[in-house]
């Protein structure tokens, strides 16, 4: 068999060429992205958490925690440490009653990391009245086989509330838009002609992203992250609490701290931490340190948390005033990280 004529073999190359210019668009287009976070995705994280504290109340605390606890999930006692190791210690007590229900959840775009918060009371047997109260934040991530367990488990004490476990009270989190596909690795063409053997071909190629470009990305927005939490920190300790909620904290943060009910907005965010540095005397020694002891993020970026401990000093002859600390963040219209809630739970103090 002859060989094309140059001219026929030019003319097919163009041809196909222009066909997979054409087709490039199409291989490379991806569904519009979601506008909110998958319904699915919250409405089994609110299903976690509710069947989480029916068997909490049904089989007792030791059974629902090592249940719906990850492998390596963080609960505080009083500074973070893992919660199954903590829990398999235990002994099990049945006729105590632990109870709890969400009064507010919020999950990621990616649908991958979550939150929740509410009260919970506790009653020493099941006979009794409950005789302590608080409101608990979860922090869950979605596992491999699509159940969601809980990361980080900590709370804070108070009063008996007006409104709590049983009021049903519930408001959703703000929804987070579905992520965009990471750019694709790669797009080529490529034109082949096979000489004596007759034969040419164009080959199109859309790279999926590598393992290694998610990776990266977020790792760059988990140090981004921890960036802005340790600024978080500086601004509270050197340029007040107004200045560090205006730029840093989301107008409906969420504020909890013992021996208080939980609180929304700037306002109790402000004015619990002016009184706080009020008491540190920075000329002879005093100080605030945030010591970050563990984080995580969102695939899709948007939705992140640390924890660790803050030692407030009031002078250098006084003991250090020590909590842990939770905080959530959340990214903004403008891909700003946002502090969605500052929790902190005190130590023991030492007599």
């Amino acid at each position: 068999m002859r060989s094309p004529s140059p001219l026929a073999l030019v003319a097919a190359l163009v041809a196909a060429l222009a066909a997979a210019l054409v087709a490039a668009p199409l291989a490379l287009a991806a569904d519009p992205p979601d506008t909110t976070s998958s319904r699915a995705d919250f409405d089994a994280l609110v299903a976690a958490e509710r069947a989480f504290a029916a068997l909490s109340v049904e089989k007792g605390m030791k059974t629902a925690f090592l249940q719906y606890l990850a492998g390596d999930a963080i609960v505080f006692n009083p500074g973070p440490t893992n919660g199954r190791a903590l829990w398999e210690s235990r002994e099990d007590n049945p006729q105590s009653v632990l109870a709890w229900e969400p009064a507010f959840a919020e999950v990621s775009g990616a649908g991958d990391l979550g939150w929740t918060t509410g009260p919970w009371q506790f009653a020493g047997r099941r006979a009794q009245e409950p005789t302590a109260f608080g409101h608990f934040v979860s922090v869950w991530r979605r596992q491999g086989d699509g159940s969601w367990r809980v990361a980080v488990d900590l709370g804070v004490g108070h009063d008996k509330p007006e409104r709590g476990v049983g009021s049903r009270d519930f408001t959703p989190g703000p929804a987070h838009p579905r992520p965009r596909a990471l750019p694709r690795s790669g797009f080529g063409v490529g034109v082949g002609y096979g000489g004596a053997r007759s034969g040419f071909g164009v080959g199109v190629h859309t790279g999926a992203p590598y393992p290694r470009e998610v990776e990266y990305a977020t790792a760059h927005q988990l140090n981004s992250l921890l960036a802005t939490d340790r600024s978080y920190g500086f601004d509270l300790a050197n340029r007040g609490a107004a200045e560090a909620c205006r730029s840093l904290v989301a107008d409906d943060v969420r504020f909890c701290r013992d021996g208080a009910q939980p609180a929304m907005g700037h306002d109790a965010t402000i004015a619990w931490h002016d009184r706080k540095t009020a008491t540190i005397d920075r000329k002879h020694g005093g100080k605030a340190d945030w010591m970050q002891r563990g984080q995580g993020v969102a695939t899709s970026t948007d939705l992140g948390y640390v924890y660790g401990l803050v030692a407030r000093r009031e002078n250098d002859a006084a003991r250090p005033d020590t909590s842990t600390y939770l905080h959530i963040w959340r990214k903004d219209q403008r891909d700003k990280w946002r502090l969605a809630l500052d929790l902190e739970s005190g130590f023991s103090k030492r007599k």
